[in-house]
Parts: structure tokens; sequence; C-alpha cells
């Protein structure tokens, strides 16, 4: 488990467990039920999203679990103040509680560290990759329909209909690879049925399936630290486009920024 999960999920099963010596008046905390609703949500996270992923896919339990335990620590807090003053230990819990939460609070200032040192650069690499390729298909492939396994800038620029081969989008797809049954013989139909001309996706992700497609060309980005690859290649899904789909690459190379390594068909076959 990530650290900051486990620190979260730990300072959550603890404030539970305070809740559960107050007796039936906890019950009526509101404090209780959420932070068994984030200890609930952080297993479901586990079992369907995993670990591991760029900071995106966690940063609403992050955030919710943040709040929740302060929440809880606050309640609880204040209800201590009150029993403890007459003892004259509140001071003395109040600074080791402060500790406690410094020491637990670690993980998730290294993490914050981590997205600002990084945030800048990320936004750099879906610049040259994702929206370079959203805004190639505006221009010559709107209203067509594309496979891809990056999705998120295509749907937003472009209108076109997605094959989408990571299954988040196409439930066909999602259920293929359940059944672990992604191979050509089972995505052609699909593309056939939706009449799909081209795909761009990263390459070594499908070699079951594009032994039938043609190679444009690809685009590399440098220094990638965001992007699930730092290529993306190009194909003709339709043998008949393959030749249009190289010259609208080389039509658009010029727009690409200069950062972006281009390489392939479309222009070792031009001369260039």
């Amino acid at each position: 488990m990530s650290p900051h999960y486990l620190v979260l999920f730990l300072a959550a099963l603890a404030g539970v467990a305070l809740y559960a010596r107050r007796g039936r008046e906890a019950l009526e905390k509101e404090g209780l039920w959420a932070a068994l609703a984030f200890m609930g949500a952080v297993l479901l996270h586990l079992q369907y999203v995993g670990v591991g992923w760029t900071f995106r896919h966690e940063g609403y339990l992050v955030g919710l679990g943040v709040i929740v335990v302060t929440g809880a620590a606050m309640d609880h807090l204040s209800s201590m103040r009150g029993k403890e003053a007459a003892k004259h230990g509140w001071k003395m819990g109040m600074a080791v509680a402060s500790l406690l939460a410094l020491l637990a609070c670690f993980p998730l200032a290294k993490r914050a560290a981590r997205v600002i040192a990084t945030t800048r650069q990320a936004a750099i690499n879906i610049y040259q990759q994702q929206y370079q390729v959203g805004l190639f298909l505006r221009k010559y492939y709107n209203g067509q329909s594309v496979a891809a396994n990056d999705i998120g800038a295509i749907s937003y620029l472009a209108d076109v209909e997605i094959l989408d081969l990571a299954g988040l989008a196409s439930k066909e797809v999602a259920t293929l690879l359940r059944d672990k049954a992604m191979d050509e013989a089972h995505v052609k139909p699909l593309i056939d049925a939706r009449k799909t001309t081209l795909a761009v996706v990263y390459e070594s992700w499908f070699q079951g399936i594009r032994d039938d497609w043609v190679k444009a060309g690809e685009w590399r980005i440098r220094d990638n630290v965001i992007c699930a690859q730092d290529t993306v290649s190009w194909w003709a899904v339709d043998h008949d486009q393959a030749a249009s789909l190289k010259e609208n690459l080389k039509a658009f190379a010029g727009q690409l920024p200069q950062a972006v390594i281009q390489s392939g068909p479309y222009l070792t076959e031009s001369g260039q």
C-alpha cells in the first residue's frame, strides 16, 4: 500500500476506535460515519483502481481522507478538552497529539512535494503529446471513427467517434479485456462495425491486434513524467487510408512543438 493511503487509513481507524470508547453517544457523531465511509472508499479504491497511478487518479481520496481525519481529530480533542482540563493534562495531550500528527503527515508532505515538483513537466508532456493528437484529429478526421488508448484530450478537442482500446469508454473492449480475449480476431469486428480509419496508440500495448495495420509514423516526447509512454504511433487501420494518413502527418509536422521527435514512414518515404 502507498504510505499516504496507509497513514490516512490508520488515522481513520484510530478515530473509529476512539469513537467506540464513547459508547452509544458516538452513533450520533458524523465523524464516525465519515471515517467508516472513508475506510470503505480506500478498500474499494485498492480493489478496483490499485496503487501506482498518477496523482490525478487518487487526489479525491487523499483530499477526502485529510478532511475526514482532521474533522474526527478535532471532534475528539474537543471532547477531551473538557474532561482533561480538570486534570491539567490538556496541554500535554495537545502536544503529544500535535507531534503524532506531524509524523503521520510526513508521507502526505512528501507526496505533495512530488506533485509540486512534477506538475510543470507533466503539463508540458500532455501538451506535447495528447493535446497535439487531439489537434491533429480535429483538423483532419472530424466526424470519423478512430481507435485510441488515451482518449481524454481527443474527446475534448475533436469531434470523433472513439473505439477506446483501453476499455474505459468502449464496453465491448472492456469485456474483451476482462475475458483476456483482446486479440485481432475479436477487435477487428469492432473496427469494421465502426468503419474505423486509423489508430493512435502506445505500440507495445497492442502487439496482438495490429498485425494487419499499416504504420504511418511516431511522435516521441522528452522527459516524460506523466504520459503512460513517451511515444505514440499512428496506424492506418484501413489500408486504403495509409497514403492520406501519411500525407496528413507530413502536413501537420510543422505545427508540432519542436521538442517532439518525429519519425517513421511519413517522413522517410517522403525523402525527408
